[in-house]
């Protein structure tokens, strides 16, 4: 997740008052578990090599910026933000394994 989309779902949240108060806490959350994944991982690199997952990563955060508007179910909300976690640590152990250095 890029910093941009985290400050626009901020922005977004804030917005719209207390009543989504929970989805900023749980993106939060989730953000900061794989924060220094996301930075660290090469955008274009992962575009130019896994096309796949970088499409997955993008359709899944749209999901998500549609379920804010929308006050889904917290356990959907979850569901999805847990995908979106787990697709940007397997991008993240592609790229370290392609570039031959160890997670720190």
């Amino acid at each position: 997740m890029t910093k941009r989309a985290l400050d626009r779902f901020v922005d977004e949240m804030l917005a719209e008052g207390t009543a989504q108060s929970s989805y900023r806490s749980l993106y939060y959350d989730c953000a900061s578990t794989v924060h220094h994944d996301c930075f660290s991982l090469d955008s274009l690199w992962l575009i130019d090599n896994n096309p796949r997952l970088w499409n997955r990563m993008v359709v899944l955060d749209d999901e998500l910026n549609q379920m804010e508007r929308g006050l889904v179910a917290e356990s959907l909300y979850r569901n999805t933000l847990a995908r979106l976690v787990s697709i940007v640590t397997e991008a993240r152990a592609l790229y370290v394994c392609e570039q031959g250095q160890e997670f720190q």
